[in-house]
């Protein structure tokens, strides 16, 4: 089993890897589903063929969530706790972005994410979620952790 501590630590150890399209090699290349998968892939939490691919680089809406409904356990943002994964929508369109929570103060939430627009790269940044920019959809734990 893998604790939730060395899972975010991998997931730390992607940060500052250039944003890519598609891309799933740390050190190199990822996207926002990149880090969730190549994290879930290094600790054998999820085979191979956990993954997303052949979506645009416009996110379609559907693509991201049937990823994490399909393979993650659903919870309540409340809940969400350091390691789980947070769908979010932007301008109030369609699901098209995650993140890892990366930490349990609830007064200063963190998250790692692959930022495709101003920073390029997979950073940990303040997690600030209202207004018209960024609304959560759906928080999500990954099953096997401990």
């Amino acid at each position: 089993m893998t604790t939730r501590a060395e899972f975010l630590a991998t997931v730390k150890s992607y940060i500052n890897t250039p944003y890519a399209h598609q891309g799933r090699l740390p050190g190199v290349g990822m996207d926002c589903p990149a880090p969730l998968i190549c994290a879930a892939w290094e600790h054998g939490i999820k085979p191979r063929t956990f993954d997303v691919t052949a979506y645009p680089r416009e996110p379609d809406g559907s693509t991201l969530r049937r990823l994490c409904d399909q393979n993650l356990e659903a919870i309540h943002f409340d809940d969400a706790i350091a390691g789980d994964v947070l769908l979010c929508k932007f301008n109030g369109g369609r699901p098209r972005h995650l993140g890892i929570l990366s930490g349990d103060d609830p007064n200063r939430r963190y998250w790692i994410e692959a930022e495709s627009h101003k920073f390029k790269r997979v950073m940990e940044a303040r997690l600030i979620f209202g207004g018209a920019y960024m609304q959560l959809v759906q928080a999500y734990r990954v099953p096997g952790l401990t």
